[in-house]
């Protein structure tokens, strides 16, 4: 089931200056109304652990995701963006006018 603007735990994102990453929660949290996406980045340009305030929390409902120290964010949909890979390019996906825009780049 798609959570909030369509994502959910697996996908590939990119997460502007911090680079791209996989989304590991997607729901309400304890610290902020709304939203939010958890993404596990694949380097470590994060502000934590997939914990706020160093507290895991968990419910009947959600578990914030696990991450190594660093690689951690939580961030609110309208920030991310699906990452899209076409060959050797590495794309940004986001929808415009009712249609997929892509925003590619080169693969290194």
């Amino acid at each position: 089931m798609a959570g909030a603007l369509g994502f959910h735990v697996g996908q590939r994102v990119v997460v502007g200056e911090a680079g791209h990453g996989i989304v590991r929660f997607v729901g309400a949290t304890c610290f902020s109304h709304g939203e939010w996406l958890g993404v596990v980045l694949d380097v470590a340009n994060g502000e934590n652990d997939g914990s706020e305030s160093g507290v895991k929390y968990s419910d009947a409902l959600a578990k914030y995701f696990d991450a190594p120290p660093g690689h951690g964010i939580f961030l609110r949909p309208e920030d991310v963006r699906l990452e899209v890979v076409v060959g050797d390019s590495t794309a940004a996906g986001e929808v415009v006018d009712g249609a997929m825009a892509l925003h590619t780049s080169r693969k290194a």
